[in-house]
């Protein structure tokens, strides 16, 4: 769902300037922080949470960590 709203966001207001940046946290470190706006009107990091969801119908609520979330949780 994400990537439609970011698409229909970039179709409605890139004339404006609006840039998106859909990266993960772990992908924009990793890259210097290069052309990552330095003053962003709005950011939104989180990791995923379908794992943690109660409404994570495919493990029926049992939200399971995985090393991919324990590592986007840890902050360096």
């Amino acid at each position: 769902m994400s990537r439609a709203i970011a698409k229909t966001n970039h179709h409605n207001f890139s004339e404006y300037g609006c840039k998106i940046v859909q990266l993960t946290v772990q992908e924009v470190a990793q890259s210097g922080f290069i052309d990552f706006p330095r003053h962003p009107d709005y950011l939104h990091a989180s990791p995923v949470c379908a794992n943690a969801s109660l409404a994570h119908t495919a493990k029926a609520g049992i939200g399971i960590e995985t090393a991919d979330d324990l590592t986007a949780a840890i902050s360096q």
